[in-house]
């Protein structure tokens, strides 16, 4: 391409657009991603290319700054094209603004799909997509709405703040001016906190996160075990009232011991105790056992739980004894030693093994009982028949000596003799129906003396133990003799 100094020949009927087709490989690894279109339009500036070569329709050409690289021409190097040149300067004239070119292309990719079919679906498909431009137009609004609002309203705080700094008040006490029911502002707490429900969780959690200082988190967890501390111990107090663990006044049958249900008192003592089988759970759940949740692992450590909070429960009031007195007996049962029932006592697990098998007696709770008996309610037996007053004695009466007596005596009786004084008094009943069945045998026991003296030798005992229980299904008719005596002379 011929060229003059820094001057650039160019033909004057050359069309823009042709060199600028050219350049479109150098020009696209020049911008890099930016270039889009290569076939940039240059739009007609008359007086510019008047200006510029005297003569009109001639198109201008292009600034080299801006859309030609350095060292590249603008013109074809065909010589069909080398006549009626002229001198381009390499720069415009400062009196004359530059002529502003078209972008090659837009800042990114504009992801369009063309609006094909019939008139009907272009216009809905256009409708569709006139609603997503107003729906994020609306959306862009709200977002600067939102932040137009969260800047007055930190303004606005700041303003609190700065008027109780002025005035040598602090936040503290506009809280407790707020929070201290003698100010009487009811409405306003209830207004302006508690009733965005989770405010108070938030603000709490605030207070004993990290971010916080160690002072204040200590001060916040002290005032939080102590709260829950009380609500646990009235918990119990409730459980205990309720009676629900109690067996003093209830009596120990086959009903009561078969009634037992580990999930059935677990179930008690989760209604009445929340927090306290709560705060149990927590040590017992670990994060693998929130993952893997099975049922049957869930189940058993609901019933280690229930376990645990029946031996506190017993623990805070020994009246609480329902379950260690159930576990007292499967153990005695089961075949479990004295000093196995003994140790199981000592865990809260069961009773001892003295409450099991003790031995009626009776107490006389002076402490507990106070009756006061009026020697005039009594009348006194004369000291000799020849006595006046003799033919005015009259015995006692016996009904209200036994029930002012009952209140003086207190019959404490083991677990083991109590169920076994209910069940003896049952088996009249069902040996009454005549289907049962009875297991018995001869028990003989030596009781020797170690050192034999006067009053004290080896003694012998003898006795009969049997057991009765009702046949499982069973018809008075099918219970005949002369059916059983038939059967066997076939």
């Amino acid at each position: 391409m011929p060229t003059v100094k820094g001057t650039t020949i160019l033909s004057s009927d050359d069309d823009l657009t042709s060199p600028l087709s050219s350049l479109s490989t150098p020009m696209t690894h020049f911008l890099g991603h930016r270039a889009r279109s290569t076939t940039p339009i240059a739009p007609p500036l008359p007086s510019l290319s008047k200006f510029l070569f005297g003569s009109p329709g001639t198109p201008p050409p292009h600034r080299q700054s801006d859309n030609v690289l350095p060292g590249s021409s603008l013109v074809d190097s065909s010589p069909s094209r080398a006549a009626a040149t002229a001198v381009l300067p390499t720069s415009i004239p400062p009196n004359l603004s530059p002529p502003a070119l078209p972008p090659l292309s837009s800042d990114d990719l504009i992801i369009s799909s063309p609006v094909v079919g019939t008139k009907e679906q272009r216009q809905a498909k256009n409708r569709e997509k006139g609603q997503k431009q107003r729906a994020a137009t609306l959306a862009t609004n709200k977002v600067l709405d939102t932040a137009t609002a969260e800047d007055t309203k930190i303004a606005v705080f700041a303003g609190i703040l700065e008027t109780l700094k002025s005035n040598g008040l602090t936040f503290g006490q506009l809280m407790l001016y707020v929070f201290d029911p003698i100010h009487k502002q009811a409405s306003t707490r209830w207004d302006g906190f508690f009733k965005e429900r989770g405010l108070a969780t938030k603000i709490l959690g605030f207070w004993v996160s990290k971010t916080n200082s160690q002072t204040a988190r200590e001060e916040v967890a002290a005032w939080a075990e102590g709260y829950i501390e009380e609500v646990v111990r009235e918990e119990a107090e409730s459980i205990t009232a309720s009676k629900v663990l109690q067996t003093g006044h209830t009596a120990i049958t086959n009903e009561y011991v078969t009634g037992f249900s580990m999930l059935g008192v677990g179930a008690r003592i989760q209604e009445a105790g929340r927090v306290a089988m709560r705060i149990l759970s927590a040590f017992a759940t670990s994060p693998r056992n929130l993952k893997n949740n099975l049922p049957q692992r869930a189940a058993k450590r609901f019933t280690l739980v229930t376990s645990s909070a029946l031996a506190l429960l017993g623990e805070f009031s020994h009246k609480n004894n329902f379950s260690q007195r159930i576990m007292a007996l499967y153990l005695y049962a089961t075949g479990a030693q004295r000093q196995t029932i003994s140790v199981m006592s000592h865990l809260g697990i069961s009773e001892s093994y003295q409450s099991l098998t003790h031995k009626p007696r009776i107490l006389i709770n002076r402490r507990r009982h106070r009756v006061e008996y009026d020697e005039a309610e009594l009348p006194q037996r004369p000291s000799t028949p020849s006595d006046p007053g003799a033919s005015a004695y009259n015995p006692p009466d016996a009904a209200a000596l036994t029930v002012k007596l009952q209140a003086l005596i207190s019959v404490k009786v083991g677990t083991l003799r109590e169920l076994s004084a209910s069940m003896r008094g049952i088996a009249p009943g069902i040996a009454s129906t005549g289907l049962f069945a009875a297991s018995y045998d001869n028990i003989n026991m030596m009781f020797r003396a170690a050192e034999q003296v006067m009053g004290r030798t080896d003694s012998q005992e003898n006795g009969t133990c049997a057991t009765i229980f009702p046949l499982w299904k069973a018809a008075a008719d099918n219970m005949r003799i002369a059916d059983l005596n038939a059967s066997a002379k076939a």
